[in-house]
């Protein structure tokens, strides 16, 4: 059956509450204007789509605890998804991913995780070659992550898909004055 959901819902979500978006129709998950009010805001929101995809439609989805990608894509359709979790598993993929990339590039979504720390965050990026795993291990502090991919032609590809790791030093502590 078909509803039409217009106008404010008055609803609470709590922190450990988790929403699933399930099945394999396209499937439109939406943000919240008033991104001050927690309750308004997902807890664990789990992606399990054995075809198709979950799709942003609005900026400000955030989640408090964790994001679930079980099965299928979530795809960020140019918006940004914010996590608050803010620990290992702040995201957890079993064979899900994100697809980030567009080749229009104005429209590219960002995965944000806040309050990244000490620990590593692995994000599963849907590409055209299959799925690109960016890990983050931050030595010291934390603060804010903020990661997106870009698509390109295939020419110009800047390094193959079957490259598992890439490590970039950070030396900036070693200039000197």
């Amino acid at each position: 059956p078909s509803h039409d959901m217009q106008g404010n819902f008055n609803y609470a979500l709590d922190a450990n509450s988790t929403v699933e978006y399930y099945g394999n129709k396209m499937q439109t998950i939406t943000g919240t204007a008033n991104t001050s009010n927690t309750s308004l805001q997902y807890g664990i929101l789990e992606i399990n789509k054995n075809t198709n995809s979950a799709r942003l439609e609005y900026s400000n989805v955030i989640i408090r605890k964790r994001l679930e990608l079980t099965d299928g894509i979530l795809d960020l359709n140019g918006f940004n998804i914010q996590i608050n979790g803010g620990t290992d598993s702040c995201i957890h993929a079993t064979t899900g991913s994100i697809m980030s990339e567009e080749l229009d590039l104005t429209h590219k979504g960002r995965v944000i995780v806040k309050q990244a720390g000490q620990f590593t965050t692995e994000i599963p990026f849907a590409t055209d070659q299959g799925v690109a795993v960016f890990k983050f291990e931050p030595m010291a502090g934390q603060g804010e992550l903020s990661v997106a991919t870009i698509g390109t032609s295939a020419n110009n590809q800047p390094m193959p898909i079957e490259i598992s790791s890439l490590s970039i030093e950070d030396e900036s502590q070693q200039c000197v004055s």
